[in-house]
């Protein structure tokens, strides 16, 4: 759409039905590919008067894109010097123009400039990502951010108050900029404390840079073996896969409890130490259970917590290291127990023999 006609369009005012009429008289597109984009503008058009939308964000950068002509099995697009916008209004855009324009003045709150390039690669018919593909983005040290959003990103960071989770990359970029903020105002009074020369402060801040870059953040991400790609740096989601494999993982060990639970009701039958050890297995069962509820539920809110995307690289695993060995003890106090009571009942047969 022109960039004249979005005013008209947000207000409800742009003829719709006469801009595909026009395209129609002009042999743009196909039926079937105008009716499907009118469709679209007419769904849109609708939802921001209904829903009384208004711009909040805009997105500017250069991108280049590469495919090939005769297939779109792979698609690679590269976005550089992406800015993004503040166009919220509190009245609501009441007159034009819809965003800012060249010769607005811009506050810091009104923009923010990202420091990357983003590559983005496409793959159509693939299962997994081809070792040229993986080999490529090592050697270009690209960094792998799962889940990236611009519109994320600049909501996260023009609007935070809007935004209820924080995306994950979020922290490494607040670092960066007060990091900036910090060796900025260091500069500024330095230079007010000593009138020093343009040649010794870019050689001041040029030493800073090479002891502390500061050019782009720090992404605490690690780099996977030469050929392997990057290691995911994983969204603070939650995998509804992991909640059913922790239920799982609890009826597993719920299990060898119940069978042990069974070998001591039975000893419960009986008389004499039979008995005793049965209330002996009871206790250690009903311990055992317990353990794994507990065990369930704790991983249950790392799950939760997100505790299994965060940095820190020592909460990453959510196995029981010491489940195998609880669950050894377990059986070693059933086949003690069947073995002291198989003692005991041939010392019975013997006295009584």
């Amino acid at each position: 759409m022109p960039q004249r006609d979005i005013f008209d369009f947000m207000k409800g005012r742009f003829d719709i039905d006469g801009c595909y009429k026009r395209l129609e008289a002009e042999g743009a597109f196909s039926a079937k590919a105008r009716k499907a984009m009118k469709a679209i503008a007419q769904e849109v058009s609708a939802m921001i008067r209904e829903k009384q939308l208004q711009p909040i964000l805009r997105t500017s950068y250069y991108r280049c894109a590469f495919q090939l002509a005769t297939s779109n099995d792979v698609r690679i697009s590269l976005d550089t010097q992406m800015s993004l916008l503040n166009e919220f209004r509190g009245a609501g855009h009441p007159t034009e123009p819809w965003c800012h324009i060249s010769s607005d003045l811009l506050s810091e709150d009104e923009v923010n400039r990202f420091p990357f390039a983003i590559l983005e690669i496409k793959l159509q018919n693939v299962s997994e990502t081809p070792l040229w593909l993986r080999q490529t983005l090592a050697d270009v040290e690209a960094v792998q951010v799962h889940k990236f959003s611009k519109f994320q990103h600049g909501m996260a960071f023009l609007h935070p108050e809007r935004v209820s989770i924080l995306p994950h990359w979020h922290q490494d970029f607040l670092d960066w900029h007060r990091a900036l903020q910090e060796r900025n105002a260091a500069l500024a009074g330095e230079a007010k404390r000593a009138a020093i020369s343009r040649e010794a402060r870019l050689r001041r801040v040029s030493s800073t840079d090479d002891d502390d870059d500061l050019t782009v953040p720090r992404l605490k991400t690690a780099l996977a073996p030469v050929g392997e790609g990057h290691q995911l740096k994983d969204m603070q989601n939650l995998d509804p896969k992991a909640v059913f494999a922790n239920e799982r993982t609890m009826l597993h060990y719920a299990e060898k409890g119940l069978y042990a639970g069974l070998t001591a009701v039975a000893f419960l039958h009986m008389t004499g130490i039979p008995r005793l050890l049965g209330g002996f297995l009871s206790v250690f069962t009903g311990f055992y259970l317990v353990w794994v509820l507990c065990s369930y539920y704790d991983r249950l809110n790392r799950i939760l917590g997100r505790a299994a995307v965060a940095k820190d690289k020592t909460v990453l695993r959510l196995n029981l290291t010491e489940g195998p060995r609880v669950v050894l003890c377990l059986v070693g106090a059933v086949i003690t127990c069947m073995l002291a009571k198989a003692a005991v009942g041939r010392m019975e047969l013997e006295s009584s023999t």
